[in-house]
């Protein structure tokens, strides 16, 4: 990130998992998901296999 812009970090708590992984994977690289470990491991494996595709 550049040294302009500015970090923020949002909490929240969701019902409907699948729906907050479609919302995080759409912003793409502007976003880092911190926790939980499992849901950063289900992105890290979503973002893999669009990869993949393009292999």
């Amino acid at each position: 990130m550049a040294a302009d812009e500015e970090n923020v970090v949002i909490e929240t708590h969701v019902a409907n998992i699948q729906g907050a992984l479609i919302w995080l994977l759409s912003a793409g690289s502007q976003v880092k998901i911190l926790e939980p470990t499992a849901l950063v491991d289900q992105i890290k494996t979503e973002l893999q296999n669009a990869l993949n595709n393009y292999k």
